[in-house]
This record gives C-alpha cells, structure tokens and sequence, in this order.
C-alpha cells in the first residue's frame, strides 16, 4: 500500500513572503522560480538538503514500519539525480543516476533505511544535463504493509483574534482544494464568545463551541472534552490561534503516524518547531525538557537554514514536553492521563506533559510561525509562572524541599528589588502565596476573576512599557530589558528599561519604601513556606483527580 509521506515543498505562496527560500531548496546556476516550479539552466543545480526537503532517516526509522522510501520527481529534461547522506563526517553518496523526464511520469528514487549512518540525514541534488531543464514536484512515498487510520481532532483556542484565526482556517481549505481533504475535524473554542457559524465556512469539518474565558488551559481542555465525547479521533492537535499554520506541516505529521509502529501508536507525541514570526527561519526550540525545577529549549534560537545547525536537529535529544502551538496527543494516552490542570495559562502543556509522561518526537519539517514571545511579556505572566510552575514540580517529583524552594524564592525576588523592579516582585510573591495556599484554594478560586484583578493590578502599577527613549534624559542609563542585570543597576538610582522589539521602556526607580515592604513580605511567605511545604506539596499531589475530573472542567467552563 503506498502513501505519500511529504513533499519536497518549493517555497509557498500562502507563507510569508520573508521566509528564506533556504528553508526550502538551495540552488546553484541559473534557477528561475516560476508559479508552480522551477526553470533550470544547463549545469544549474537545485539541493533539498533543507528544512522542509531533507529526510530525516533517524526518525522515520526508528519509530514508523517505512522501510524503503521512494524518492519520486516530476521533471523536464535531463537531469543528475544525487542520493546523499549528509553527517558529522561531511557529505558521501548513495548512489547517482542519470534520467530524462517528460513531465509527466514520475522518476522514481528508492532508498533503504537500515544500514545509513547515525545522526545524519539523507537528500537529493538534481543537475541540469539539458537545456531548460524543468523541475516539476518532488515527494516521499513509501511501500508499507497496511496503515493506522488516522483522524485528528484540530483545537484552537481564541481569543478576540479573529483575523488570526480566518487565516488559519482559510489556509486550511486553500492547501486541500490544492491536494487532498485532511482527516480532520477542526474544534474552534471562542474563550472570547465574539465568534458565530456566519463567520466560519459551511462544512462540518469545523465546530464552533462559545466558552467562559478559563484562558488556554480552559479553551484547550473545553477542546479535548469535545474530541473525547466524539469517540472517532486518535489523536488531538492543540494549536495556538496566533500562529501562521504550515498545513503541509499537519499533512505530514498524519502521514508519519499512520505508519507509526504499533507499539507507539498509543504513546507517541509529535511536535511542531515554533520559528519566530520576525526572524522566520529561526526556531525558537526544538521541544525543551523539565528537570530538577528547570525548563531548557532544546536548541533555542537556532537558524535552520545553517546546515550544521539542521544536522545538529538529527540528534536525538531529551526533550520531554512539546508545548502547544502544536502539539499532537494520542486520544488513548490523553484518557489515560485525564485532563490538563486549570492553571488559566502557563505550565499547562509543561504539566500535561510530565503527567502523560510522553514520549516526544520533534518532527523535523513541521513548524508554526508565531510571534516572539517578549512582545507578549508583562509584569503579571510572573505569577502564573511561579504559581503553576511551583505545582507542576510539586507534582512530577520535582518538588525539592522547603529550604531549596526558599532559596529559590529569595534569589529571585531580591534579583527583581535591586533591578528596581517592584510590581513584578510582587507578583512573583503572589504566585508562592496562591501555591501555599492549596489544592482546595485552587479549586475553588474563580480563575476568571483572578486573572481581572491580576490586569488591573498591572494597570495601576509603574512597570509599563510607555515611554519613548528619546525623552529620557541623558544622564540615565538605557538598558535592555530581558538582558538586564543587577550590575546595571549598582550605584543608579534611576535606569530606563526599554523593550528591544518596540524601543518603548520605562523607567525604574530606586525606592526604599517598596524596597523594605517586600522584603517584610518575602521574610514571612518564607517562613510559611518552611512550615507548611510538604503538607501543600502532598495535597496537589493526591488531589489531581479533583481539580482535573470532567465534572469540575464542566462547571469552569460552563458549558450551559
């Protein structure tokens, strides 16, 4: 039975225009781009050892039934065809033919898996042995004994971000009135209650459910509940809904788990690389990993279009979460699980993860691009940071003791005093407050009206990004926000703080006041801290069940 893994993808009209053509092919000579291939002068060279047209063996081999893919090429002419095997060592070939196409019948290529080297990947190099030579399409097939069927279960939870998500959706329609339908049912959860069927195309491959702002870890549990009831998905997708979907991307992620070894069929979770939105051929990680009270990204801020940072990618790596811009859950692992934690937003997929214990597959070729973090960031993300962050390691075996986590907790608000970062001090201090505080608070606090006062508390503070540098008097220091340290600070009693992105900062001033109150606050959220620790850490871990249960995400998200 033959399947079409994925294509060797020319770069995509429906993909911003700033996405380098690297992240596709490499060319050599003379190669005209036209609408749907590529025009190739005599000796002219076009090279897939990319991003979205390498293969990546390692993967493929160790966790599908593919044997022995098919290289297959639409081409005009004669050409070169190149089968290499790019690793640490350098460049060395498989085996090199030369064909002549009409255009039509595909040149087939096929290559086996089993002896090709570790940590490498394999590609084609086509060369141009005529005049106009012409580069139709290329794509992966492969020969296997029978599939696993296949259908996914698309949630996206949004909020007031209409344009965004009308993007996505019609990228959606657009890639499969170009290839094929996708085995997908797309779960739009409108936290923001702005959505109606008038706005959405009239097809039963989307279903709108209106829900109580719960943040993202309401709207994709509302997502997951949906899929479950339905009883005909094997996997859910979680999407961001302010992310540029690559629906070629899903197309082969589909693929590749319907012919996922039976044994990981239940188990296996793939994830999609984020690439930032500013800076498109940069990954922001590679998956991450949660350990000892840490969170690491796998190869963060890395540019794909270097070869050595792609090869790099096909070494396996630890990463035991992938975070849900998009992320691929087994259903059968997700019932085994249960439902995420209602942390409103932060360390959600972190937790989820760790309770699923999944094993993760960073699919090379497979991305979202979506805007940089640090355009999001305010004062107020540190509580749920702390807070969340604080459960999911008293849960996932993480929880240290109360005299690391206190550490933990001074070392960290008396960065922020002497940077003269007050408010977000404050919210750090909340986030350990609200953990001390219990499973049974979490329970019954109403995250919605929490979140409102946690704005409005940002509102009235002074840590706002507002202030132009260029009013900001000479004699203060200017300092990058995100890469500030307390040395900036020493013997100032004033610095300006400006974004990098927006150049819009603030100004931070010495206060001995605040300075003095929160340390009071510190010194006696500590002492709890030291008494009550283990008990608080115990009831989080022994109350999942009751936070998570469907009964309790019901009355959340009010589904009535």
């Amino acid at each position: 039975m033959n399947i079409e893994l994925y294509a060797m993808r020319l770069p995509d009209a429906s993909i911003p225009d700033a996405i380098p053509e690297t992240l596709y092919i490499r060319t050599k000579g003379t190669v005209i781009r036209n609408v749907n291939s590529l025009q190739m002068a005599y000796d002219s060279i076009l090279s897939f050892d990319t991003w979205f047209g390498c293969f990546d063996y390692m993967q493929w081999r160790k966790n599908t039934i593919v044997t022995t893919p098919i290289a297959c090429f639409q081409i005009k002419g004669t050409m070169l065809v190149q089968c290499l095997i790019r690793t640490a060592n350098g460049v060395s070939m498989l085996y090199e033919q030369t064909v002549t196409g009409d255009g039509i019948h595909p040149q087939v290529f096929p290559f086996s898996l089993s002896h090709l080297p570790e940590n490498g990947f394999l590609y084609f190099q086509l060369q141009a042995k005529s005049d106009s030579c012409q580069f139709l399409s290329g794509y992966y097939l492969a020969d296997v004994p029978a599939l696993c069927p296949v259908q996914l279960a698309a949630v996206i939870c949004t909020h007031q971000r209409e344009e965004w998500v009308s993007r996505t959706i019609q990228q959606l329609f657009q890639w499969q009135a170009a290839h094929h339908p996708l085995p997908l049912t797309v779960f739009l959860i409108d936290n923001g209650q702005t959505w109606t069927k008038e706005k959405l195309p009239k097809t039963e491959q989307i279903r709108l459910f209106h829900n109580q702002n719960t943040g993202g870890s309401g709207g994709f549990t509302r997502g997951v509940q949906e899929a479950l009831q339905e009883k005909k998905y094997t996997h859910i997708l979680l999407m961001d809904d302010d992310i540029i979907a690559d629906w070629n991307g899903i197309a082969r992620t589909i693929a590749f788990l319907s012919v996922c070894k039976p044994e990981l069929q239940e188990t296996l979770t793939v994830g999609g690389t984020m690439m930032d939105i500013m800076h498109p051929s940069v990954q922001f990680e590679a998956g991450a990993f949660c350990k000892d009270r840490c969170l690491t990204g796998v190869q963060s801020q890395t540019d794909l279009t270097d070869e050595n940072i792609l090869l790099s990618r096909m070494t396996p790596f630890p990463a035991n979460y992938a975070a849900w811009w998009a992320c691929f859950l087994p259903v059968a692992a997700v019932k085994k699980a249960g439902l995420p934690m209602p942390f409103f937003i932060k360390m959600d997929d972190v937790e989820y993860a760790l309770q699923m214990h999944q094993t993760v597959v960073m699919m090379t070729g497979v991305c979202v691009w979506h805007e940089n973090f640090y355009l999001k960031y305010a004062p107020w993300n540190e509580y749920y940071i702390t807070r969340n962050g604080c459960i999911t390691y008293a849960m996932h075996g993480q929880a240290g003791n109360p005299i690391s986590v206190t550490k933990e907790l001074w070392r960290t608000v008396l960065r922020l005093l002497f940077l003269y970062r007050y408010d977000t001090a404050d919210f750090v201090l909340q986030g350990y407050r609200d953990f001390l505080r219990g499973w049974s608070w979490l329970a019954e606090t109403n995250a919605i009206q929490l979140h409102q006062t946690l704005l409005q508390q940002q509102e009235t503070g002074t840590e706002q990004f507002s202030m132009d540098g260029k009013d900001v008097p000479a004699d203060i220091p200017q300092i990058s926000f995100f890469h500030a340290t307390v040395a900036d600070c020493k013997k100032q009693n004033t610095v300006f703080f400006f974004h990098p992105f927006t150049k819009k900062g603030m100004l931070a001033k010495q206060n001995n006041h605040r300075f003095f109150r929160t340390l009071w606050r510190m010194m006696r959220i500590s002492v709890r801290m030291i008494f009550t620790y283990h008990r608080t850490v115990q009831g989080y871990q022994q109350h999942r069940e009751t936070l998570c249960n469907d009964t309790a995400w019901h009355n959340r998200n009010d589904k009535k």
